[in-house]
Order: C-alpha cells, then sequence, then structure tokens
C-alpha cells in the first residue's frame, strides 16, 4: 500500500494488512520486520527522528481519520489522535522540517491537502489539490542538477527600459555588450538637453 524511506536510506515497505517489510534496492528482496496493530494506507518517517507515523486504514465505521505512531522492533501501535475530517488520511508525507502533511479524497472526490499536527493528529486543511483521487505524496530533497545553457555573455547590444519609471529622483538604466567596449552613456531632457554623462 505504501512506501518510505527512514533517515538511513532503508527503503521500508507495508501491505494493507500492516505487515510491514524492507526491500533490497539493487534486488528488489523483501525481509519481513513486524506487522502492525492496525490496517494502514500509507506511512512516513518523521526525518528529525525517525519516528514512523501513519494513516489507519478503516473501510467500514466511523473512524477513519486516525494517525498512529509505530514502534518498529514490536509492530506496537500508539494512537496519536484524529485528524477530524472524518475520512480516510489517504496518503501522510513529512516535509525535511519535520512536519506532516496529509491527502484526502476518495477516486471521484477533489483531493485536499491538510498539514497533521504530530502530538494530536488534528487535520488543518491548507487547500484543494485540484484533482480527483490524487493517492501519493513525496518531497524532494532540492535541486538535484540544472542544465543552464544560457551564457553570461551577452550575444547582442542592448540597452533595457528604464526602472523605475516614472521615477523621482532617480533611475536604473540596464546595457549589456557582447564585447568588451568603451560607452558613452547620455541621459537627455524633455527639452533635448543632456543631464548627464
Amino acid at each position: 500500500f505504501s512506501i518510505a524511506f527512514d533517515t538511513s536510506g532503508t527503503l521500508y515497505a507495508i501491505k494493507k494488512t500492516g505487515e510491514i517489510y524492507t526491500i533490497d534496492i539493487p534486488s528488489g528482496d523483501t525481509v519481513y520486520v513486524t506487522k502492525a496493530q492496525s490496517t494502514l494506507l500509507s506511512f512516513a518517517f518523521d526525518p528529525t527522528n525517525n519516528d514512523l507515523y501513519a494513516s489507519v486504514r478503516n473501510v467500514i465505521g466511523t473512524v477513519k481519520d486516525r494517525i498512529v505512531k509505530i514502534d518498529l522492533t514490536t509492530g506496537d501501535t500508539t494512537h496519536v489522535g484524529r485528524t477530524g475530517f472524518g475520512v480516510n488520511t489517504v496518503n501522510i508525507e513529512f516535509n525535511d522540517a519535520g512536519d506532516l502533511y496529509g491527502i484526502k479524497g476518495a477516486n471521484t472526490q477533489v483531493s485536499d491537502f491538510f498539514s497533521i499536527d504530530k502530538t494530536t493528529g488534528v487535520g488543518t486543511i491548507i487547500g484543494s489539490v485540484g484533482l480527483q483521487g490524487l493517492t501519493g505524496l513525496a518531497r524532494t530533497r532540492g535541486v538535484v542538477s540544472v542544465d543552464d545553457k544560457s551564457s553570461l555573455i551577452p550575444e547582442e547590444y542592448a540597452l533595457y527600459q528604464n526602472y523605475p519609471n516614472p521615477f523621482n529622483p532617480t533611475t536604473n538604466i540596464k546595457f549589456s555588450l557582447p564585447v568588451q567596449s568603451n560607452v558613452r552613456l547620455q541621459i537627455f531632457n524633455i527639452l533635448g538637453e543632456v543631464v548627464k554623462e
């Protein structure tokens, strides 16, 4: 149902029945770790302390919005709280600062994105994502690479619009040169008189 990396880079997976496995990335082999005491929908590791949080999967009943913590050594599940939305939290994820987020919304509903309080489980809507049936969240570790084809040296002579415009008492005038050159820039007033050179 869900996969997540812990802080050491180990990849974990859960089945909807609560079994938790590690996945060996080169081979794809799985190793059984433990079984959580709840059926799970998604899980994520807190990057600040490696605590494992999960959203509980409930098909029948009214308690469909539980957030729990799982002890990986025993499978013990500790109730953190309820989001307060009365529906399953489809997926959860942390940002690098350790803030917890979730999404909710069935296949035919527009999904909502929300923050989750790690101590109470209470959810606070951030907004609609504008898509129906969104089922996953992921965080990035910043920009991996940039392929910048632009040159820092201009390819042609250019004189740009001054800014701010209108101005009082100063303005900026940007220009570019494709080769090193001596430049004379003259500023004229409305009467055609040179006011600055």
